[in-house]
């Protein structure tokens, strides 16, 4: 799974917006946003500031996503209790 889609789903999933990301890790809206698109990537640095600012099982989620393979993309999801997806 790409960066990028593996971002805009642990930021869907945990409920995180972009605006409160940037108010907890100084990286701005607009590149947060386009790197939640797709349409750019980030350096190793932001991507640590990132997942600094998440909430520790968000950042596990986001770690989990990017090991897995093409197959597996929605399993992370499909484990009930095991993360609060979507507020449950």
């Amino acid at each position: 799974m790409e960066s990028s889609e593996a971002f805009r789903r642990t930021l869907f999933e945990f409920r995180l917006s972009g605006a409160e990301l940037s108010r907890r890790t100084g990286v701005s809206k607009q590149q947060i946003s386009t790197f939640k698109n797709g349409r750019q990537g980030v350096s190793t640095y932001t991507l640590d500031k990132l997942l600094d600012g998440m909430p520790p099982l968000a950042r596990k989620y986001f770690c989990e996503l990017l090991a897995r393979g093409p197959a597996d993309i929605g399993l992370a999801a499909e484990r009930p209790g095991h993360y609060p997806v979507n507020g449950a």
